[in-house]
């Protein structure tokens, strides 16, 4: 699998949530290339997101 996506769902395995921008910074790459990894896991079933205010959450 991609590296980034593997540090993504690792950066999630606490329970916590967290934004895009939290998660780019974890796995290391830019918020554009975060924004498609989460849309792919989003849609894979591997993650969820959540609005709160104007921020997205990542589950």
């Amino acid at each position: 699998g991609d590296p980034a996506r593997a540090n993504i769902l690792l950066a999630l395995m606490d329970g916590r949530a967290l934004t895009a921008t939290e998660l780019a910074g974890a796995a290391g790459i830019g918020l554009p290339t975060a924004s498609s990894h989460l849309a792919k896991l989003e849609d894979g079933g591997l993650l969820a997101q959540r609005k709160q205010g104007r921020h997205r959450y990542f589950t």
